[in-house]
């Protein structure tokens, strides 16, 4: 059986993240629950990028260190070139 892959997005990330966003609770369940159907995470460089900028804003630079130390592992991340960004600019 292939694992679940799915698609993180910042908003996901950031509600995971930080205790006081609103999504916080859901975004804990939908997370055990993806842990525990053993699915991949998938995001792109420009999510993470996206995801570093708000956790440094809403809650600091440690955020992002621990972010990127507690994740590292469970992500798995697409770069884009810059040929793929073409693609997607003039499609």
């Amino acid at each position: 059986m292939q694992a679940n892959r799915v698609f993180a997005d910042t908003s996901a990330l950031c509600a995971l993240l930080v205790a006081d966003d609103k999504d916080h609770a859901a975004a804990e369940q939908v997370f055990a629950r993806l842990v525990g159907e053993s699915a991949s995470l998938v995001t792109s460089c420009y999510i993470l990028s996206e995801t570093y900028s708000l956790l440094a804003r809403r809650i600091g630079l440690v955020a992002v260190r621990r972010f990127r130390q507690d994740f590292s592992g469970l992500l798995f991340v697409v770069w884009v070139d810059e040929e793929t960004n073409n693609k997607g600019l003039f499609a």
